[in-house]
């Protein structure tokens, strides 16, 4: 990001560089009032480069938090999916080594009414968890694209 701005500001200093200079060859050759018109122009044309180039840095600077808490967000989505699984999985062992001690068909039928009301409300659980930790990450993404739309346009007035 630091490179890509530092070439930017070298080419805009080459580009300025450029402009005076052929600014300078005009003034020598053209009367006065179109100088004055000129150099007007060049002015306003050089504020309003300014701005764009400030409107497009404060742009990209947004996007570049919007990923990195997208990228952050996502690491915990991933983080809470691998909790919920080991959870899920754990409940199926424990499942197996009491459905292997039952004595009896009827034990073991509770055992898997039981297990499946469990995973119900587990699984309710656990929606509800990754729903909110969804609806997280995405506030948190769209919070840096948000300031960075209306940003630009608070440094353009």
């Amino acid at each position: 990001m630091a490179e890509t701005q530092d070439r930017i500001r070298k080419a805009e200093t080459r580009a300025a560089g450029a402009m005076e200079d052929a600014a300078e060859t005009l003034r020598a050759e053209l009367p006065s009032s179109i100088v004055d018109v000129f150099d007007k122009s060049f002015a306003r044309a050089k504020d309003a480069h300014e701005q764009m180039t400030q409107m497009v840095m404060s742009s990209a600077d947004a996007f570049h938090e919007a990923v990195t808490c997208a990228n952050r967000g996502s690491l915990e989505l991933r983080t809470a999916m691998m909790e919920l699984a080991r959870q899920n999985s754990d409940m199926a062992f424990d499942l197996a080594r009491e459905a292997i001690n039952a004595k009896s068909p009827t034990e073991f039928l509770s055992l898997m009414v039981e297990h499946q009301r469990n995973v119900a409300e587990l699984a309710s659980t656990q929606a509800k968890k990754l729903t909110e930790l969804g609806q997280k990450v995405v506030s948190e993404t769209a919070e840096p694209m948000r300031q960075g739309i209306t940003t630009p346009f608070k440094l353009a007035s």
